[in-house]
């Protein structure tokens, strides 16, 4: 696979993040729903994704992304604000795109190594998302609960997204909508 062919697609999907990220902490500070623990985890993130090369960088994303599934519903089930809760349902729509095309990508990025290399990877990715689980509960359980996510509906949710993607990338059976026009 020719890895330069998904770094557009890769910039556009990071930049439109990015603002739609600082949308909605601009709003979240104003009805007091978050603590600077983001800009935290969004440092052990970079950190991470710098670490190993392209498959980490997807496995690090595809991460975040299953948390934030599962974080914006909590929000938008926490909050009376008619403008954070539009925020947290556009979003929300536009998780599973970003999710198929993390697998996408990350299938293709695996899909010529041999089953221990991908099962090494797999198994990081596990790892990764347990302890992204428990460091987001501890830092953000105050709007995961008054989104209705105790610690128990949190992991179990985001497992069961989590081992959803695992399947799609282990059987090749994610969303056809997500590869990109250029491949």
């Amino acid at each position: 696979m020719n890895k330069e062919i998904l770094l557009p697609d890769l910039l556009h999907n990071f930049k439109r993040e990015k603002i739609q990220k600082e949308n909605i902490y601009s709003i979240m500070q104003k009805n007091i729903l978050i603590l600077n623990t983001w800009s935290v985890l969004n440092g052990i993130f970079r950190i991470l994704r710098k670490i190993a090369g392209m498959e980490n960088t997807i496995i690090v994303l595809l991460t975040a992304e299953i948390i934030a599934k599962i974080y914006y519903k909590a929000l938008m089930q926490a909050t009376s604000s008619g403008l954070l809760q539009s925020v947290c349902k556009q979003i929300l729509s536009d998780e599973d795109a970003h999710i198929d095309f993390q697998c996408y990508t990350l299938f293709r990025l695996t899909e010529n190594k041999k089953n221990l290399g991908r099962a090494i990877g797999r198994t990081w990715h596990f790892i990764l998302m347990l302890g992204t689980i428990v460091v987001v509960w501890i830092t953000h359980r105050t709007v995961l609960k008054k989104g209705g996510f105790y610690f128990s509906r949190f992991w179990l949710q985001t497992l069961l997204v989590f081992f959803e993607t695992d399947e799609e990338i282990k059987n090749n059976s994610f969303s056809k909508n997500c590869i990109p026009l250029s491949v």
